[in-house]
């Protein structure tokens, strides 16, 4: 089984990352892989409708409304975590989809990559 990423961007998994409990957040580490995009996104599709302000600030609801089916290859697939929750919606079997965790930053706090990947 391969891993795909379905996502619009490069995952990059770095080994040795060290928690740190302040900004909850993984620090540090080397980078062992990159997960180039595989130009194939899947996606779900959200309906935003209009709410009531709080102290003046617009607010909306969301729904999930429909996502692209899972491929039935037998790969794994990275996704994003909404589509994963319209998968889950859905009632899919979502044993063969992968989001990432936890996220590696650099000196500035920017997400630079992932020190693992999640099964769901």
């Amino acid at each position: 089984m391969e891993i795909i990423n379905n996502t619009p961007h490069a995952i990059n998994i770095y080994t040795g990352s060290e928690f740190d409990s302040k900004i909850r957040k993984y620090r540090g580490g080397s980078l062992e892989r990159t997960i180039e995009p595989s130009g194939v996104l899947l996606n779900a599709r959200m309906q935003e409708i209009d709410d009531e302000p709080i102290n003046g600030i617009m607010t909306k609801r969301s729904s999930i409304i429909s996502a692209d089916n899972i491929p039935d290859d037998g790969n794994y697939h990275i996704v994003s975590q909404l589509y994963l929750s319209a998968a889950k919606q859905s009632g899919w079997d979502t044993s063969r989809l992968i989001t990432i965790g936890g996220a590696v930053v650099d000196d500035a706090g920017r997400t630079i990559g992932a020190s693992f990947l999640v099964r769901n």
